[in-house]
Formats: C-alpha cells, structure tokens, sequence
C-alpha cells in the first residue's frame, strides 16, 4: 500500500529532533513526546526468535519492569479521559488478561511502552511524525499505552493484533508500533492520514522499525549495497570516519537490515546477536535497550544510567492473579530476581508516575486540567482492574 510520498528528509540530527517536536500536537511540543526517536527489529535463528528495542530520549527516561498477570479484568479508558477527566461518546471494552506479561513502562502499571507475553508475543512503539489516529465513536477508544497493554493481555499472534488495529480507536500523541510473535511473523502497524496502514506477512520482508513509515524505510534501504542500490552501508565497527559537515540521514533501519541479513553467519549467541544488533542502532540518547527471546522466554535490559545487563526469565514468575502484580524501577542496579520486585501499589504505582510528567504542569492546564488530577486518574486506574471472577459452568 502506498501512502504519501517517497521524499527522503535528510537533515542534521539536531534539526531533525526539533523537526519531530514541531510537527507533533500541543502537548508533544509541551514535552508529552519525550521519546523521540526509538527503534525495534526481530531476528530470526536456527533455535530461537529474538526481537528487541532501544527507547531513544534527549533526557533521562524514567520508568518501571511490571509483571503483569492474567485473570484481571480492565476496561478500555481514552487518553481525554485518563488526562483531562473529559467523557467520550465510545463505548469502553472490558477484558480479562489471558496471558501475563513483562513490560517495560515509562509511566506506570498498564501503560506500557514495549514487552512480551507468555504466548511470546511483542509489541513496542517508536515516534512518528505523521501519525495521526482515525476518529470513530462507533469504536472503543483506547489510549495508546492501555492499548499495548491490552494486546500482550489478550493475544498471541501477530494476526490478532493487526485485526485489532482496525476494531478500536487509538488516541494518544504520535507513535507507530511494531508487533512481532513467537512464530517469527511481524507487522508495521501506522496512522496515516486518519487511516490504518498495516504492514505483515510477505509486505515486510525486513523486520526493523525506526521513525519513519516502513514504506519509506524501505526506499531508503533500496539505494543500498546488497539491496539494489549503490551506496555503502557502514556499520559502527567498520573503522570509517563520516565527514562531520555532511548532512545527516538516518541510516539505523539500513544498518540494522544488515546485520540481520549477515546473522546466518554469527557465532554469537542469539540474545547477544540480538544486543550487537541494537549498540548498532543506539546513538548518545539511547536510554533504554531490551532484547526479548520469544521462544525461550527470557528477556535481558540495560539502561543508560544502570548499564549492567540483568535477566528475567518468565519461568520465575507465577502471573497467577491471586499473586500481586510486581514493579521494579528499571534503573536498578545489581542482580535482579523475582525477589528484587515490589508488589503493586497505589503510593509506588502514583511515584512512578510522576517521576515521567511531574513537568508536564502546562499539558493538562491548556486542557482544563491539573497535574494533580492527571496523577490521580492515571496511576489510579489500575485501582479499578481486579481479579476477575471464575464463570460458572452452563450446561446446553
């Protein structure tokens, strides 16, 4: 599917990033956006299918490990009304997690920014410009964030998640997302225009996602070495200096394809692989960086600020709904085990919270709305998930 254009920006990367801050809504230029420029790829091995994401920020990021776990009912709530305390027409969809998860959230429980569930399905999500949501209220209205954390609640292939795409509403600032599942399928799932462009199976050959359409990822990549063009890829341990005065061109999904394209001939393991692959797309901002294993179930993470690689494998974890719902800080430094979480709470889950928008005072105000009351609802709506009850038996 073509959409827009194929003009290519090519800009230093310090206009590029004031670029994104412009282009964006009122509350992306009041700092809403600060991710700006993140990226996701999956890679596919004899034994295991990797997937992983670098969180890209021009400050530090904030943010908290949750184990998430099944048999909780939630219900769809909208960025208006999570935000500003503003009703919308939609109608809300009510869930019951069937899968548990591990997600990476920069601001608290059940807002998630990226990460896998049992069935090892993995969703993330990357600035872009020109998204722009449909409008429908014939449809639920999801924000954003609860959206993902919907996804890794209720599915597991990347099918389910395309076709959910196309049955809600998304609202939030301008993000577009990249899915992935344990049987190695991906999608490129954007808001173009108002509308879905939902890129998977055959149509996404290359499994990488940066900030720009896939599509025109894609004609970048052609004028390329080993992708039908006649520019040289050079990748960070290749020993060749870039003229510091050239014009900047975003060249993370290039590098990335190719070191996909050149893993068949690693002797690295398939998580390391999968770190070499992310170092080869993270810059100065890279604040986060997070490989998960879909087949085997594990996951490994650093960040800027605790740069030791710590592991989590779901086979520690119980994501039974009688236990509580766990949290760590995402910075937190030594050896990480089930022990080294706490359980859910509203005081830590608020905490959270404000670390990511206690300067986001002028978002809410230009709304109508205060700082305070945004704290409140937001880190309070996992106040009203619960543990759903069991349903009785019907006989026919």
């Amino acid at each position: 599917m073509n959409v827009g254009g194929s003009v290519r920006l090519v800009v230093p990367r310090r206009v590029y990033f004031g670029l994104i801050l412009a282009a964006g809504f009122l509350f992306l230029v009041a700092t809403e956006n600060e991710s700006l420029a993140c990226s996701s790829f999956l890679l596919k091995t004899d034994g295991s299918v990797i997937a992983g994401r670098n969180l890209d920020s021009s400050k530090f990021t904030p943010g908290v490990v949750v184990i998430n776990h099944r048999g909780i009912w939630k219900e769809s709530r909208s960025w208006n009304e999570l935000a500003y305390g503003r009703s919308v027409p939609n109608a809300h969809l009510s869930w019951v997690s069937k899968y548990g998860s591990i997600t990476f959230n920069t601001f608290c429980r059940d807002f998630v920014d990226g990460g896998m569930n049992e069935a090892g399905l993995f969703i993330q999500e990357m600035s872009l410009v020109e998204n722009k949501y449909p409008e429908d209220t014939a449809m639920p209205r999801f924000f954003m964030m609860l959206w993902m954390q919907y996804i890794l609640d209720s599915f597991e292939t990347v099918d389910q998640v395309v076709a959910s795409a196309r049955e809600v509403v998304i609202d939030g600032w301008n993000w577009h997302f990249f899915a992935a599942d344990a049987e190695g399928n991906t999608a490129a799932i954007e808001f173009v225009d108002g509308r879905p462009v939902l890129t998977y199976g055959e149509a996404m050959p290359i499994t990488v996602l940066c900030n720009e359409t896939y599509e025109k990822e894609m004609d970048l990549l052609k004028t390329y070495q080993g992708f039908g063009g006649e520019t040289q890829v050079v990748l960070k341990d290749a020993g060749i200096t870039r003229d510091p005065d050239a014009p900047f061109v975003d060249e993370r999904f290039v590098n990335a394809a190719t070191l996909i394209k050149m893993s068949n001939d690693s002797q690295m393991l398939p998580l390391d692989y999968g770190m070499k692959v992310l170092d080869e797309m993270a810059w100065e901002g890279t604040q986060w960086s997070y490989v998960c294993d879909l087949t085997n179930k594990t996951v490994r993470f650093r960040t800027k600020d605790s740069p030791e690689i710590k592991e989590l494998r779901f086979s520690d974890f119980t994501f039974d709904a009688a236990d509580p719902t766990l949290m760590l800080d995402i910075h937190a430094t030594g050896d990480i085990e089930p022990g080294s979480f706490s359980p859910y709470s509203l005081e830590i889950n608020r905490a959270s919270l404000e670390k990511k928008i206690s300067g986001w005072e002028n978002v809410f105000s230009s709304n109508g709305a205060t700082l305070e009351g945004a704290l409140d609802r937001i880190s309070g709506y996992s106040e009203t998930t619960q543990v759903a009850k069991p349903q009785p038996f019907l006989e026919k």
